[in-house]
């Protein structure tokens, strides 16, 4: 997998591994025989660890984007996602192991859940890219990662409100599936899974339709979402009866 992405992204990879630190992240201690050798069973401590790490060099410097140019007036824009990327994992294993079929359970295009989660996250390597080469002017950028739509007020570290006024995405279909069958909120899927947008580039009203057009030609639809306004620290959900997500951890 991390292979095929960095040759994907015209990535590098620069790989390692570290040894599983074992008694940090399991606290079953190892057992000896009389000889005082090690005795292995198929206690929790023999499971194996894998890290990675991406090391990322920006240049020119002036295409570093840390949201602190983010201004209210700003245009939000945001891509589609391919499917629900891996946020709300645990909410899934905990739901849907609770089926019959668990995750062979059918869905409405024929595919089993579990066939539909491992659908790959695209990844907005190219179309930032492009947006920079086009010379967008990028005020703030990120993926909706976990916590979902809510998360969507950490591309900045400013007090700025996050209002989304259109929603032209489909809600994945895993994510749907959950929503319908179990019951969840509106409130707990926008503070859990990313409901069909992926990433979410800010930008100067001059600067939409270069955006969009620069985005088109990477392969990716950029519509306008919403703006940025001063206000609190969250974003606003507007065709959720303007439904307040304050950021995950507050």
């Amino acid at each position: 997998s991390y292979y095929n992405c960095c040759r994907d992204n015209g990535i590098a990879l620069t790989q390692g591994e570290s040894a599983p630190y074992t008694y940090l992240m399991h606290t079953t201690l190892p057992t000896f025989d009389a000889k005082g050798k090690r005795i292995f069973t198929s206690a929790p401590f023999h499971a194996g660890s894998y890290e990675g790490s991406v090391n990322v060099v920006i240049a020119p410097a002036s295409r570093y984007v840390n949201g602190s140019r983010l201004r209210a007036g700003d245009v939000i824009l945001g891509t589609e996602s391919s499917e629900w990327c891996s946020n709300g994992a645990s909410v899934y294993i905990k739901r849907v192991w609770t089926l019959k079929e668990k995750f062979l359970t059918r869905l409405p295009n024929g595919k089993t859940f579990g066939e539909q989660a491992l659908i790959p996250t695209k990844s907005c390597v190219s179309l930032v890219a492009a947006l920079q080469d086009a010379g967008v002017d990028i005020r703030a950028m990120g993926p909706i990662t976990g916590g979902g739509v809510a998360k969507a007020i950490a591309i900045t570290k400013l007090n700025v409100t996050l209002r989304i006024t259109h929603w032209p995405f489909d809600m994945p279909l895993t994510c749907q599936f959950v929503h319908e069958t179990f019951g969840i909120s509106m409130e707990e899927m926008l503070n859990t899974f990313n409901c069909g947008l992926q990433y979410v580039i800010c930008v100067p009203p001059s600067d939409v339709y270069k955006a969009q057009d620069a985005a088109e030609s990477a392969g990716f639809q950029l519509p306008e979402i919403g703006v940025v306004e001063d206000g609190p620290r969250y974003t606003i959900f507007g065709p959720e009866n303007n439904l307040v997500l304050p950021e995950p951890g507050d």
